[in-house]
């Protein structure tokens, strides 16, 4: 039962961080939307972008390390 959860939570690592890594903008607005109270027509900029697409990078290698490992492929 446990290997299934750390799959599955691997599954979900790689869409966020796959989500992350192709389309940054994406998840740069997403969090302009919880604070687009505070400024007005701001967006993200280019470090924030590159930033994000590093992030989502990051997050999908440790999505992909957890389904390998949850899938017995990787074993420790």
């Amino acid at each position: 039962m446990e290997d299934i959860r750390v799959v599955l939570f691997g599954i979900l690592f790689v869409v966020i961080g796959g989500i992350n890594a192709v389309f940054p903008a994406l998840a740069a607005e997403f969090r302009a939307f919880w604070k687009s109270w505070q400024y007005e027509d701001s967006g993200p900029t280019d470090a924030a972008l590159l930033v994000t697409r590093i992030g989502g990078i990051l997050v999908l290698l440790v999505g992909i390390a957890l389904v390998l490992y949850g899938g017995g492929v990787i074993r420790v």
